[in-house]
């Protein structure tokens, strides 16, 4: 089981390597190329074979498979558009750069930050919300530390998720 969250960076060429985690870390390509040479191997490593027999486990009996789940953040300005070599439905939010999150349009809305263990949670479900005025030097923090955090935003009864990338 793999669950992944990836923003879309046009700047790419290749379609697919435009995939990329919201602090440009690691791609999704990168992570299929890891499963297919490093991670999905280790199950005929000699230590993993001698494991498995001595529980009476054959490798030879064992189908690897993987669930591959991501939540896909586009550009605000594509995140109407229809993405071919992905599942379309798999796209949860956009993102944007600081600066555009530094205009007067986000002053009425309410915002809370989540941390990592909680970007899969549905907004509805939060509590907490702050201001604008409230939420901002963390965002600020984060972004000088290199951070792309993510955002729920909530505007009257309308939840919305997205990056405020660094880069």
């Amino acid at each position: 089981m793999v669950y992944k969250f990836y923003v879309y960076d046009p700047s790419y060429k290749e379609e697919l390597a435009r995939w990329i985690g919201p602090n440009r870390k690691d791609s999704l390509l990168e992570k299929v190329e890891k499963l297919k040479t490093r991670q999905l191997p280790l199950l005929h490593n000699s230590e993993t074979k001698q494991i498995l027999n001595s529980k009476h486990i054959s490798t030879r009996s064992i189908s690897q498979q993987v669930c591959y789940k991501a939540n896909l953040f586009v550009p605000r300005k594509l995140q109407y558009n229809s993405f071919s070599s992905i599942n379309n439905d798999c796209i949860i939010g956009f993102w944007i750069h600081f600066p555009e999150f530094e205009s007067d349009e986000f002053n009425q809305s309410k915002f809370f930050s989540p941390s990592k263990q909680f970007w899969p949670v549905d907004p509805a479900k939060n509590d907490i919300w702050l201001s604008y005025s409230e939420i901002f030097p963390q965002i600020r923090s984060f972004i000088q530390q290199k951070r792309s955090p993510l955002l729920w935003m909530k505007t009257k009864d309308t939840f919305e998720r997205f990056f405020v990338v660094w880069w």
